[in-house]
């Protein structure tokens, strides 16, 4: 079925591209000069890209809250690399694997001591 959708998204994809070559801007524009109320559709179409903008948000903030954390921190990196073209670099690698290990050393050690200090609390 994953190939159905690819063929079907690709024959859209194409379709609108060959509608929007196919239209002519200027008698468009001929058309409906003075007819449509340019500010009430640019405020429609800036309120319309606010509410998707604070959706994407809504979506990403339900997301960090139902998702661990190392799912959305593997979600993040991702994201990152993908924008960085999949460049790594060693030094900035091997920093950053630093701090993890020192991280995950002071937790190890810490946590004892948290639990012991406020286990008469949490009873």
């Amino acid at each position: 079925p994953l190939l159905i959708y690819l063929v079907l998204l690709a024959l859209a994809v194409y379709t609108l591209i060959g509608l929007m070559a196919s239209i002519d801007a200027d008698a468009v524009q001929e058309r409906l000069a003075g007819k449509a109320p340019e500010r009430l559709a640019g405020g429609v179409l800036l309120g319309l890209g606010v509410l998707f903008l604070l959706r994407g948000i809504g979506v990403i903030v339900a997301a960090e809250q139902s998702m661990p954390r190392t799912e959305l921190a593997v979600l993040v990196a991702d994201f990152l690399l993908r924008q960085s073209g999949g460049a790594r670099n060693l030094q900035v690698t091997l920093f950053f694997v630093l701090l993890l290990t020192l991280i995950v050393t002071l937790y190890d050690r810490y946590h004892v001591v948290y639990e012991a200090r406020f286990a008469s609390t949490t009873q």
